[in-house]
């Protein structure tokens, strides 16, 4: 083979790098065959110019320029290979101009990481760009939520939470719980000896058993709304909010007396089992399952088996609380003296919208990590946008290197498009570690966070059933690539 033919054969490869490359950033399935189609050519006429440069020895290094140009702007993976191989081989390390080939594997691997990255970057913004607006939705409805609660503004909302610290918080929120407990404990223990039972004999017994007559009349349920008001009045819960929702009254077998509510779905309802436990545990099981089974009444399209956003599912009791119920703030004027209802409340939105805003940040942040320059490096540039985006300050350690919240976010809001199925199938296939790899995490965490844009997501995939994980995760590795040891 002549060196004008070599040429030819160089810039043929060029040109069939420079289609695999357009194609692929396409993204379409037509593209993305069209691409296959352009890296099989690649392959092609590479083999022959790996077979040439072999045989060239010294003559091989204005070649080797020119591959390597041409491996870096199409961003071919078998051709990098091949010519790893090459520059790996006996010939190419026994010529005597070591240092070029010595440094050469290095500046190959180092720009087509390079390349990688930017790859990565467009196939994150495409995704990026369809989540921002439903965050920018949910920000607009943050606002008014805010709004309506009395705050000025969103700003006004945003400065409050620039200044929160975050373990004071925490301190803050678990004094409420345990002053909202007491306060329901002291009414079940009222309504308890009302009805003639003391109320250490409650954690043994059924609520059936306990208001006797009462309860015996399941099926008179007008009977009943005086009793279930004042019982869910003790909850902080609006009568408003029990349409929709069945109440499995009577005494029920095996009924464990540490369950004060418990949450039963079926396909077509769901009903609330209860029974009597002053406990503080019982509070917090009660809280949960009553404000999941109130948030399913009131949105039936999520998944049947959607489990509670995140192990503090106490916390979502609570969200259906103060967003939803009209009558809480009443309420907890009333019996809950000791913390402020316009602080209460400010706690609880805070925390909303804290969560919200992270999310925001997150996503901010995932555009900034694959921009130029090494990740310590844009510590101190970064510092300030993440700020703006969160409204608080972090620590550098947590913001750079630290995956566990953004791991566990996605872990907390997985049930609500598809019951774990998918999120637990990818840790079974590739551990944990896999999920909270960086590279993988930023472009997963919107993914996970926004599952009500999963079809639509799936589609552009080529996925046809979200609810099967195997196709997704495999087509989601093909797209993405596997990050194992990056």
């Amino acid at each position: 083979m002549d060196l004008n033919t070599l040429g030819a054969r160089i810039a043929a490869l060029s040109d069939a790098l420079n289609a695999h490359r357009h194609a692929w950033l396409a993204g379409s399935a037509d593209a993305l065959r069209t691409a296959a189609i352009h890296g099989r050519h690649a392959d092609l006429l590479a083999a022959p110019l790996v077979a040439e440069l072999r045989a060239r020895g010294e003559a091989a290094r204005p070649w080797l320029n020119a591959v390597t140009r041409i491996q870096i702007e199409g961003g071919c993976a078998p051709l990098r290979d091949r010519v790893m191989d090459v520059l790996d081989s006996e010939i190419i390390r026994n010529l005597n101009d070591k240092w070029y080939f010595r440094d050469t594997p290095r500046m190959i691997a180092e720009e087509c990481n390079r390349k990688q990255r930017k790859v990565l970057d467009q196939s994150q913004r495409r995704v990026l760009a369809r989540l921002e607006p439903v965050l920018l939705e949910e920000q607009e409805a943050a606002h008014t939520l805010m709004v309506d609660r009395g705050f000025t503004s969103y700003q006004a909302m945003c400065e409050a939470l620039s200044g929160i610290d975050h373990d004071t918080f925490q301190h803050d929120l678990d004094g409420l719980l345990d002053d909202s407990g007491s306060v329901f404990q002291k009414h079940l223990g009222d309504a308890l000896r009302e009805a003639g039972v003391h109320p250490d004999d409650a954690r043994t017994h059924d609520i059936a058993y306990l208001w006797g007559g009462h309860f015996g009349r399941a099926r008179r349920f007008p009977e009943l709304l005086p009793t279930l008001t004042a019982t869910f009045a003790a909850l902080g819960l609006d009568p408003a909010m029990l349409p929709g929702i069945d109440l499995d009254l009577g005494p029920r077998e095996g009924k464990h007396p540490g369950h004060h509510v418990v949450a039963v779905h079926s396909p077509d309802h769901i009903a609330l089992h209860l029974s009597a436990d002053g406990r503080w545990e019982g509070w917090m099981e009660a809280l949960a399952a009553t404000g999941e089974a109130l948030a399913r009444a009131h949105a039936p399209a999520l998944p049947r088996h959607a489990a509670p956003l995140w192990d503090g599912a106490v916390v979502v009791a609570y969200r259906a609380l103060f967003a939803s119920l009209p009558g809480n703030p009443d309420w907890l004027a009333a019996h809950c003296p000791k913390v402020p209802v316009a602080e209460q409340l400010t706690l609880f939105h805070l925390w909303w919208l804290y969560r919200l805003r992270h999310l925001i940040g997150n996503l901010r942040y995932a555009r900034f990590l694959h921009g130029p320059g090494a990740m310590i490096d844009k510590a101190d540039a970064f510092e300030h946008t993440m700020h703006q985006a969160l409204g608080v300050r972090l620590e550098r350690d947590y913001y750079l290197w630290d995956t566990a919240p953004f791991y566990d976010q996605a872990v907390a809001l997985r049930g609500h498009f598809l019951g774990a199925q998918l999120l637990d199938a990818m840790i079974d296939r590739h551990g944990r570690a896999w999920f909270a790899d960086k590279a993988a995490g930023d472009w997963l965490r919107g993914l996970w966070r926004h599952g009500g844009d999963l079809a639509a997501l799936c589609a552009e995939l080529g996925v046809k059933d979200p609810a099967d994980p195997w196709p997704l995760t495999e087509r989601l590795e093909e797209v993405l690539g596997t990050f194992e040891g990056e």
